[in-house]
């Protein structure tokens, strides 16, 4: 069924859709003629699309998120070690449930957040405490504007058709046009470009079935003359056997008569093609805001250009989806009052885990700039304190004119 939103034409596929529409393969992906339509998970069948959904939820998936509180003595925030603070870092960063693990629960949070638009987290209470959270299939949930209330219906967690205040779901949205209520798949955006990546793909495949498809050139050589029994208003005829004969896998055509044919293997149209389904990677990239070379498009690529693409890729990627993140279970766990007390964060820290290069730059400019000590790095990096490392450096290369000291002159005052 087609409906208009906001002037883009969207296809929504119902139960008898795949039927309507074309034969449907095993993974779900609907064939129409020689276009592919793809649909929700379905688009991680494209390796673009695999590639960057993959990327950006491990990205996130792999920073720690940690509660901190305000610390009245040192004047900073540190790690919440109260009863309530040590219980929810170990649901935020090792296992907040019984079926998986963080780094698989927060990947699938952003992997739902990209695909399906919406990622719905459940905190489960218990004796006035967070039990658990459960990460819910998108579809399970409905959101009520009117009312500002979730209905579930989640049977594998025993929740049948429940209503829950806007408070107590954590709701992460990808990008809105309703005013943020909800949000909408980056894969609804990028279904034209995707489509076409998943025809070019299904195209590529048939052409290299059976070694590539055959591509001749049929001509008479007089003007009168047919070819044999074909008459010249007959080679389409004759084109149609000698095609029927390539696909049973024929590698010698008899061609009767006096006609000329003559085979050749790529033409302009076939490079046109494959250069087309770079242009096609790089849609994909815009769509999902993850630099081409990260997606292995490695045209032009070089060191400097892979090391721009990293930062780009922490930058524009992941950044605006950790303080979408943030935002969302500071705004629902947190009032008025201890909103200035305690605060989510991640340890971005994590990024330089297996880059050792840029980890020991990281640290050095933390070293130099005051901000961190020696033990407090050998801390970090699970290695004993050592004596006199928790004193302060700072690396100091400039001083205000005032406090340049003089030197004397020679034979006079000093």
């Amino acid at each position: 069924m087609f409906e208009d939103l906001f002037g883009f034409r969207i296809v929504r596929r119902e139960d008898d859709t795949q039927a309507q529409q074309g034969s449907s393969g095993a993974d779900g992906v609907t064939n129409t003629g020689r276009t592919v339509h793809l649909y929700g998970s379905e688009c991680l069948t494209v390796s673009a699309v695999y590639r960057a959904v993959d990327l950006i939820s491990s990205g996130v998936a792999s920073l720690k998120l940690e509660r901190k509180r305000w610390n009245r003595v040192k004047k900073c925030f540190v790690l919440d070690e109260t009863t309530d603070g040590r219980w929810e870092n170990y649901l935020l960063n090792v296992k907040p449930n019984d079926y998986q693990n963080a780094f698989v629960f927060w990947k699938g949070v952003v992997t739902q957040r990209l695909l399906n638009g919406n990622a719905y987290v459940l905190p489960m209470w218990r004796d006035g405490y967070i039990e658990k959270l459960i990460l819910l299939r998108s579809n399970a949930v409905s959101y009520d504007y009117l009312t500002n209330t979730y209905n579930v219906t989640a049977e594998e967690y025993g929740i049948s058709g429940e209503t829950y205040p806007a408070r107590s779901i954590w709701h992460f949205k990808n990008l809105s046009v309703d005013g943020g209520l909800t949000g909408i798949s980056t894969i609804a955006y990028a279904a034209r470009t995707i489509d076409v990546s998943a025809t070019g793909e299904s195209e590529t495949l048939n052409r290299f079935a059976s070694g590539g498809s055959f591509h001749a050139i049929l001509q008479n050589n007089t003007a009168s003359v047919g070819i044999g029994k074909y008459k010249d208003k007959s080679l389409k005829a004759l084109s149609k056997d000698l095609q029927e004969a390539v696909n049973k896998g024929s590698n010698i055509l008899v061609v009767p008569g006096d006609g000329k044919l003559t085979p050749y293997t790529m033409t302009s149209a076939d490079l046109q093609f494959l250069e087309s389904r770079k242009l096609t990677v790089r849609d994909i990239a815009r769509f999902f805001n993850v630099p081409a070379a990260l997606l292995m498009d490695d045209s032009g690529s070089n060191y400097n250009t892979m090391e721009q693409a990293n930062i780009a890729f922490y930058s524009q990627a992941l950044r605006p989806i950790l303080c979408d993140i943030v935002g969302e279970i500071t705004g629902k766990r947190l009032t008025e009052r201890t909103a200035y007390e305690v605060k989510y964060t991640h340890d971005v820290s994590g990024i330089y885990t297996t880059d050792l290069k840029s980890r020991i730059d990281y640290e050095k400019g933390l070293l130099e700039t005051g901000q961190a000590t020696v033990n407090d790095l050998r801390r970090r990096n699970d290695t004993a304190p050592v004596e006199g490392g928790d004193t302060v450096y700072m690396s100091v290369q400039v001083q205000p004119l005032n406090q340049q000291q003089q030197e004397p002159q020679e034979g006079g005052e000093s």
